[in-house]
C-alpha cells in the first residue's frame, strides 16, 4: 500500500456541497477545492492524487491511473463500479470501493417513475400544455395495475423496485442468475422466458461483458404486445438501434430510458426526437437524500482507510 504524509483528495464528478464542505473541515487531509472537475483539470492535478473520488463520469481507464502514481484509493460515489478498471487498479495496489444501497431507493423510485410516465404519456401531456394546448384525446395511456412487469436483474435495487410496485397490484416476474427471492415474484430461468411472460420490463442489471447487448430485437420480439421497457441501469445493455427499430416498427409501445450507451447523449442522436420515448438525463441517483447517504458512505471509507495508514 502507498504511503502519503497528507493525503490530497480530489473529487473528480461533483458530489453534495453539504458533504463537500465536511469533507474540506478535516485538517489532516488536503482536498482540491473545487466541486466538480473537467478531465483536464484531473490530469493536471493527476500525479498529486492520492484519492479520487468519482461518480459514473469519470473513466477510470488504465491511462488515468498511469497519471496517478500516488493514488491508493479510487471511491465511486454511487452503485455500479463499470466506470473503473478494477483489475488494472489491483495490479498497481490501489483500494476500489463504492457505496452500495446508499441510493437504491432512488434508482427504484425513478424506475416506477418511469414506468408510470411512460404508461400515461405524461411528458408529451405536459409538453403540450405548456404549448397552450388541450389535446385530451391524443394521450389516451394504460395502467400499470394487473400488469405483468419483468425485472431484469434482481439485485437490491430489482428488489426494491418489486416491492415499490406490489401496491399496484402486479404480477412480477425475474431473471437473475445469482440472485433469488420468491417472495417477491416468479424467477424465470432465461432472458427468452422474461421477455416471452411480460409486457413490461425493467432494466436492473450492471453493465459487464455478459449484459452488454443482451436485450435486441431477438428478445423484444418475445414480448406480449402491447409492450414498454424502462432502462435506468445501464446503458449498452439495450442495443439501442434494435430499440429504435422496434419503436418504429410498432413492435412495443414505448420506452423510458434514463441510461445511455454514450453518455451525455449526442446532440443529434434520433432517440431525442422519438415520440414513443421518455428520456432524463441519468438521473438514478439525484436525490437529495441520495446524495447524502452516498456521500456520508465517502466519508466513512475515507476516514476509515486512511485510520489504518500509519
Amino acid at each position: 500500500m502507498k504511503t502519503s504524509p497528507r493525503p490530497f483528495i480530489f473529487v473528480a464528478d461533483g458530489m453534495n456541497e453539504q458533504i463537500f464542505s465536511r469533507l474540506k473541515e478535516n485538517s489532516q487531509w488536503t482536498i482540491f477545492p473545487q466541486n466538480k472537475n473537467k478531465l483536464e483539470v484531473l490530469k493536471a492535478e493527476a500525479k498529486n492524487i492520492t484519492a479520487l473520488i468519482v461518480r459514473s463520469a469519470t473513466q477510470v481507464n488504465k491511462e488515468l491511473i498511469d497519471l496517478m502514481p500516488n493514488c491508493n484509493i479510487v471511491i465511486r460515489a454511487g452503485e455500479g463500479m463499470d466506470n473503473i478498471d478494477l483489475e488494472y487498479c489491483r495490479t498497481k495496489n490501489i483500494a476500489a470501493f463504492n457505496t452500495p444501497g446508499a441510493n437504491g431507493n432512488a434508482a427504484a423510485e425513478l424506475a416506477v417513475s418511469h414506468m408510470l410516465a411512460m404508461l400515461r404519456k405524461i411528458p408529451q401531456a405536459d409538453l403540450t400544455m405548456h404549448q397552450g394546448k388541450w389535446e385530451k384525446t391524443l394521450f389516451v395511456g394504460h395502467e400499470l395495475t394487473n400488469k405483468k412487469v419483468g425485472i431484469l436483474g434482481f439485485g437490491k435495487i430489482g428488489q426494491l423496485v418489486a416491492k415499490r410496485l406490489k401496491g399496484f397490484d402486479v404480477e412480477i416476474f425475474y431473471f437473475d442468475p445469482s440472485n433469488n427471492a420468491p417472495e417477491l415474484g416468479t424467477k424465470c430461468n432465461t432472458v427468452a422466458e422474461l421477455f416471452q411472460k411480460c409486457s413490461l420490463i425493467s432494466i436492473h442489471a450492471p453493465l459487464v461483458e455478459q449484459t452488454r447487448n443482451l436485450v435486441t430485437l431477438k428478445e423484444i420480439k418475445l414480448l406480449p404486445k402491447p409492450a414498454w421497457i424502462v432502462n435506468c441501469a445501464r446503458g449498452g445493455i439495450i442495443n439501442e438501434t434494435d430499440l429504435l427499430t422496434a419503436l418504429n416498427e410498432g413492435i412495443i409501445e414505448g420506452a423510458a430510458l434514463d441510461v445511455f450507451e454514450k453518455e451525455p447523449l449526442p446532440e443529434n442522436s434520433p432517440l431525442r426526437s422519438h415520440p414513443k420515448l421518455v428520456l432524463t438525463p441519468h438521473l438514478g441517483a439525484s436525490t437529495l437524500e441520495a446524495e447524502l447517504r452516498v456521500g456520508g458512505q465517502v466519508l466513512n471509507l475515507l476516514s476509515d482507510f486512511y485510520s489504518k495508514i500509519p
